[in-house]
Parts: structure tokens; sequence; C-alpha cells
């Protein structure tokens, strides 16, 4: 066969040279007409036909990747380039091409990769052939391999397949202009058809061997029986499977006579198959260790390459099904047991869609029994409106080509399931539907583009919470200092009061915009959360007033688990009013805690919050958690509360989910795992009662002034001595000059230079005794990336009040812990 294609590969060339020496003669017939141009005319017509007959002598006996390289190495010689090479496109990335063969200057060079994008081979593989006769560089400044060549002109020609498939290009380059840029033309358009169809030649050898690797691979692993058979009935080859069922070597039976191993009374009959076409039969076979297996082979004769009759025969040992029925019908039990057993719903209709068959998993799936489904057809299970924008068509269901799609089913007791589902038809006509439940792996999905879009706000909000915070610290702490200053009758304490509820309000806001998207920072410790909803509903009773009815359940057991109070009960409160909210004319709220054990997830606690309003649509609940997404009329609020629920339960390792219907009210399900023993055995203790002030020194290091200016003030109020510092180097000045005892360092987490911890680590060498107290405005995410959580050291979120400054000093400076687990 490839000497064949080689001998006509090297006619067509002749035929070429035939032609083009026609062209000789017609060009020198004009050039006898051309006085004065004979020569030079004649000379180059030579020289063409010279040229093409070298390159053509130079390919016509090789192949593959033999032929590439020669004709590469002859087409930049006969066209005096300093490069020439050949290269297909990228098998999965059509904007860059691999090199088959490469000749630089004088010889071969390595193959490589090329991306096309803004280089001239860019318009070859776009099926154009381009000659940049000179300045190529000039014209794709972009392309690094024509400035590593010093490529001053190009020609390029695309290889494309004969259904006109590009498949890849033939390349010329020289560091100089080119001497005749018609005759690159030519040549590049020649030798480009022949590049091409070596190309298409190879790929479709490729494309044999490796089919005949995957046929040998699929012979050698199958568990059937195979060999081959000559028409004299003699083993040509056997599978090794064939070998392991009888027991023989491939030595013992390539040669021997098929038929000297049938038994006596099965062999008229397996003569009679031989003489057919196609034969099928079932017969005894003689083991090696002398026992007879039954054995079930269909044969087929075919025509070997070489001419020769020869026959493939498949076989299948069924000795166990001949030797008792009961191990077929157990096989039956098997197999239904199998199907019965899948995680898949497993539907058979008729052509019509009534349902014929299915097993426990699709009667589980929609709530139905199997004899109820008998009953229904496909059409049943579909909601109306789906139908009708997207067609049911069973007669498209084809027996061959099975596609995965997806649909609604709606189940027995109303409720929809998001399905995925292959269809195929059966040979005796019948439907058969392979159905996954698929409604968890939305929602998981979901949730994943919510907790995108909240880590999108998030950045954003982390972003600007360390100004926002500083600013409020300042505006709340000055706000409450000057309150402490006016008397009750103070026409100016009103003011004073207004500015302070405008800085916690804007405080909340930013705490809410960090707890929604998880970056605020907390302190989880061991809680029961019935505890916390008792708590909570105390304060809720108020806050709801008297036409909500509000109940509670509790868990018979502790559900403690690992969370941040303040936030959990922030969770509490913000549904509570939501749900307050969608009843303005009274109602039911009942908030019920559940502790159980998952089967994917351990033991976990349930916060179920369930109203009686009038529901939400389902447009409504997809979108309940998005930021900034809201119900309510403009000004109303900004639409974070449910955001911050979802970005505190996310941050306490647990998921919130929602069932609502229209008219028939609201429920909240979150869900939290519960504390594991490795939690318990950690839980910090109860706070200690703080006492006065015993003038002790603070060394204060913030790089806002207007914040360090209220900080030394509230603390020189409660009559701290305190030295003041700008950032890190300056603290370290100031705490080297002091003489006396330093009691504790107050600083703030991110400063230009040097960070707070970097600082805490340096003062801390010479004074071992040193409390340290950092302070940040940063999110939770700056904090932990400064390692101020490992550091076992005190820490206050901003904004902060005077009195919260207070009680976190009196407690470092009362606790008396010394400085440790610091890097």
């Amino acid at each position: 066969m490839k000497s064949e294609n080689v001998r006509a590969e090297v006619q067509h060339l002749k035929s070429e040279m035939a032609a083009l020496e026609e062209l000789l003669r017609v060009y020198e017939q004009s050039a006898v007409d051309q006085s004065g141009r004979v020569e030079a005319a004649m000379a180059q017509v030579r020289e063409h036909a010279e040229a093409l007959r070298a390159i053509v002598l130079g390919t016509a006996t090789v192949s593959g990747v033999d032929f590439f390289r020669s004709l590469v190495a002859h087409l930049a010689t006969v066209l005096q380039t300093r490069y020439a090479f050949i290269g297909v496109l990228h098998e999965t990335d059509p904007g860059r091409v691999r090199t088959l063969a490469v000749w630089a200057g004088n010889a071969f060079a390595d193959n490589f990769e090329y991306d096309l994008r803004g280089t001239p081979c860019a318009n070859v593989v776009d099926k154009t052939l381009c000659v940049y006769e000179r300045g190529v560089q000039r014209q794709f400044p972009e392309d690094a391999l024509l400035a590593r060549l010093r490529a001053e002109s190009y020609g390029g020609v695309p290889l494309t397949g004969r259904d006109g498939r590009p498949l890849g290009l033939l390349v010329v380059l020289h560091d100089q202009p080119l001497r005749n840029g018609e005759r690159v033309r030519q040549m590049l358009t020649i030798f480009g058809a022949r590049a091409a169809v070596e190309l298409e030649r190879n790929r479709a050898l490729e494309e044999l061997r490796r089919s005949e690797a995957r046929y040998r691979a699929l012979v050698e692993n199958t568990y059937d029986l195979i060999c081959e058979v000559s028409s004299d009935a003699r083993f040509r080859y056997v599978s090794p499977n064939y070998l392991d069922v009888l027991g023989y070597t491939s030595r013992d039976l390539v040669g021997r006579n098929i038929f000297e191993l049938v038994h006596p009374q099965d062999l008229a009959a397996v003569l009679a198959e031989f003489q057919k076409d196609k034969g099928t039969a079932t017969f005894r076979y003689l083991h090696k260790n002398g026992e007879w297996r039954w054995i079930e082979g269909t044969g087929k004769w075919f025509l070997a390459a070489n001419g020769e009759r020869m026959a493939v025969v498949i076989s299948r040992c069924i000795t166990a099904r001949k030797r008792a029925e009961e191990a077929l019908r157990l096989s039956e039990e098997r197999y239904r047991t199998l199907v019965e057993q899948a995680s898949d719903g497993i539907f058979v209709s008729d052509s019509s869609g009534r349902y014929l068959d299915v097993n426990s998993r699709g009667c589980e799936m929609l709530g139905y029994t199997r004899e109820e489904l008998l009953h229904l057809t496909v059409r049943d299970l579909i909601p109306a409106d789906d139908l009708v924008s997207d067609p049911l068509r069973l007669e498209a269901v084809s027996s061959v080509q099975v596609e995965i799609k997806r649909r609604r089913l709606r189940r027995k007791d109303g409720s929809l399931m998001y399905t995925e589902f292959s269809a195929k038809r059966l040979p005796d006509g019948r439907i058969q539907a392979i159905v996954r439940d698929i409604s968890d792996r939305l929602r998981l999905e979901e949730q994943v583009r919510e907790a995108a879009k909240m880590e999108a706000v998030g950045r954003l909000a982390g972003g600007v919470a360390h100004d926002f915070n500083n600013l409020l610290t300042v505006i709340n702490g000055h706000s409450e200092l000057l309150r402490r200053q006016m008397g009750p009758q103070d026409p100016l304490r009103r003011h004073a009061e207004e500015i302070r509820k405008a800085g916690e309000r804007a405080a909340t806001l930013t705490q809410q915009l960090l707890t929604f998207s998880r970056r605020q920072a907390v302190e989880p410790r061991i809680v029961d959360l019935n505890a916390v909803v008792t708590e909570s509903t105390r304060m809720l009773r108020r806050l709801l007033g008297e036409d909500i009815l509000l109940t509670t359940r509790l868990a018979t057991s502790p559900a403690l688990i690992m969370a941040d109070v303040g936030q959990l009960e922030q969770v509490i409160v913000n549904l509570a009013v939501n749900a307050r909210e969608a009843m303005p004319h009274g109602g039911t709220l009942a908030i019920e805690s559940i502790t159980h054990v998952s089967e994917n997830s351990g033991p976990v606690a349930h916060l179920v919050v369930r109203d009686n309003g009038p529901g939400m649509d389902r447009d409504t609940s997809a979108r309940i958690f998005e930021p900034f997404f809201t119900t309510k009329e403009v000004g109303k609020g900004p639409g974070l509360g449910l955001a911050m629920v979802y970005g505190i339960v996310t941050q306490c390792g647990g998921t919130i989910t929602v069932d609502s219907v229209p008219g028939e009210g609201t429920t909240f399900t979150i869900e939290l795992p519960m504390a594991t023993a490795g939690q318990l055995g950690t839980a910090p203790p109860a706070d200690q009662r703080l006492r006065g002030t015993r003038g002790e020194t603070i060394l204060l290091v913030e790089d806002e002034p207007i914040v360090r200016r209220f900080v030394r003030e509230a603390l020189t109020g409660l009559g701290y001595q305190v030295l003041e510092a700008a950032n890190g180097p300056d603290a370290l000045q100031r705490a080297a000059a002091y003489a006396g005892p330093i009691h504790l360092l107050l600083t703030d987490v991110v400063m230009p230079g040097m960070s707070g911890r970097q600082l805490a680590e340096q003062v801390g060498a010479s004074r071992p005794d040193l409390r340290v107290l950092f302070m940040s405005g940063h999110s939770d995410e700056a904090i932990l990336r400064h390692g101020i959580k490992e550091s076992g050291q005190g820490f206050l979120q901003k904004p902060f009040a005077p009195d919260a400054l207070a009680r976190k000093v009196r407690e470092l400076l009362d606790a008396g812990t010394r400085r440790s687990g610091m890097a």
C-alpha cells in the first residue's frame, strides 16, 4: 500500500515536470521573440526547472518524517533561504503550530511549537499563500520568532486536506530579501500540495495504527474467547482469555486442527456451522485437564489482506449455565438486584410514554408505588408549563445516540424535582430512561455562585472597612466622651446623642458588610444553641410586638456549637424581624433547635425559623440571600439582612436553606456542625470582673493621628500613663528611651514599614512581661494574614467605644498573661 502511494505521487510529480517542460518550451519561444532577452529568459526558466527537479528527486523516494525533512532541506537550498520548516496545527489549540521538520542554515534544528497570534503564519493558516519579499519584521513586530531568526523575508503556504480542512503550513524564511518572490510562490504552491498529501497519508496511517492497537487491546483484554481460524480449520491466533479458560498455551493450539478438541457428539453440528458464512454453535470443548467445557461461539469468514480466507470466532464459556438452570435463575436475580439497588431511577415505557416497569429508586424519588406509576405516563409527571416550553418528543428517542438532558418532574406530593436523564430506544421499541435527581447538586451549584458574588462584594467591603472603622472610632469615641461631659439638661447633649447614634448605625452597617462577606473579625467559642435561642427570645418578645405569637422548641440535649454569640444572636434577630415585616397584620413565628447525626456531615445542630406569612415565589427565594436585594420600599432597608445571615452561617461552617410557598409561609433551616471533642476541651474560661486602674503605663502605637488622639484621651481619662508613637520605628525609640516599666503595648495591626505583630516581637524581646493588645479596622482576612489570632494576644476590633477599650485594657492588665506563641 505504501509503495503504491509513493509510485502514484511520483507519477503526479512527473506530470508536473512535463507541464513545466512545456512551460519551458513556451518561455523559450517567447524569449526568441524578444530580442536581447533570450538568454536571460531561458536561464531563468532552466533555473526554475532545475530547482523543481532537485526537490522532486530529493523527496520522491522518501515518506513520513524523512519526506518532511528532505523537503525543507531541499526547499531551503533551492530557494536560497536560510530557514524552512513544515508544521501542523496543534491537536487541542488551533492557535498554535507544532513543527515536524526544521532546516536552519545548513543543518536540521529541533522541532518547536509556535504561537500563531500576531505572526504571518496566522494569515497562511487562514488558507492564504503569503510572501513578504522584504521587511517582514516591520509588518509583524510582535512575532518573536521573526526577531530571533532576524528574518527579513518570509514565504508560507497553507496545507489543507481534501475536505478543505486546514492541516498546517510550509514556510521559508531568510535573513535577506527574497531574490525571486514569484519563484518562491510557485515552489511553495507545488510542494505545499505534495506536503498536504503526505500529511493526510501520515494521519491515515497513524489512525490505522491506533485502530489496530485498539483492536488488539480489545481482543487481549476481553472476557470473550477469540480465535482466528484458517480455511483448513487450524488455529492461527488464540486470545489470552481463550488460553486461560481452556488451560492451554499458545504453542499447544496454534497450528492445531480445531475439531480435534470438539466433543464427538457435537462434531457434526459444529462442522455444519463451520461451512456457513456466519455460523453459531453450542458445543463441548476439551479442557487441558481432561474436563469438558461448554462453549457457545459465533464465527464469520472474511478475506485477509493477503487474500486468504479466514474466520474469526468469538466464543464464551457457558459451562456454569449448562450445569444448572438454577445458576441462570440466580444470575437473573442478581441482575434484578443490581437494577433495584441502582442509585438512579430506571424507567421503561412504551412508545406512547406509558410506564411498563420502574425500579425501587424511581418509585422512591417520585413518591409513588410501582403499581401507581404503571398507571401513569411520562407526561403525567412533567409540569404543564414545561411541556409548553419544551415539548416531549418520544418519537425522537434514538436507539443509537443517547443524549443527557434535564427536566423537572412533579412528585406525588406536588413538589418539583430537578432531574438529569438519558433515554434510549430498546430493540423491541420500548424506551428506557435512566433518571438522576440533581436537586441537591443544583442547590450546591447555586450556593457556589452565591458565594462567588458575595466574595466580590466582600472584597470591596473589606477594602473600605479599615478607613470607615478608623473614622467611626473617632466619631463614636469623641461623641461618647462629649456626651459624658454634658449634663442631662445641656441643650447640646441631644446633638452628641444623634452623632453617636448615627456613628453606631454606620458601624453596624460596616459590620454587616463584613459579616455577609465573611471578613468580620469574630471570636467564636463553644456555645449552646439552646441557650442562645432562649436568650434571644426574651428580646424578641419585646421587639416583635403583641400581634406576633412567638413559640420556641428546644433540642432535648445541649446543642454545643462553635460560633460567635453576637453573630448568632444577629442571625436569629434578623430572621425574626424579616418574618415580622412579612406579617404586618400579625401571625405566628416558631423558632426550633434540633440535634441529630447527618449521614454526610456527622453530628449537626439545626436552627429552624418558621412563619405563617404570605411566603415567596420561586424567583424571590432564589435571590433572597443576594446582597442589596430587597422587596422593601426604597429607604426601608439596604437589603443586607439575609445576606449577613448567609455570611455568618457560612463563616461558622454551616449552610442555610429557604423553603417557601406563596400563601403558606416561609421556613429557614440553618445547619451548623456540632463542636468536636477537641474544641470542647479548649473552651475559654468565663469572663472575670474587671477592677479599677492602677496608673499603669501604656505604649500607644497608631499611624492614624485622629484615632491616636482619641485613644490617648480615653486612656489618660481613665488614669493611665500613655506613651504615644505614630509607627513601629517611633515606638521602638520611645520604648528604648523610657526607663520605667511599660505594662501594655496597645498597637494597630497594619501600619506602614512595620506591622503591629513585628513591633510586639521586638519590644517584647527586652520587656518579657509586656502585655499586648492589638486593634484594627481591617477585615478578619487581614488580621489572619498578620498572624494576630494565632499570637494568643488580645484583640480589639474598630470601631470601639471608650467603655469597650477600658474593659479590654483592664482585662489584659489584670489577667497578667505573658507573651506566648509568637513566632
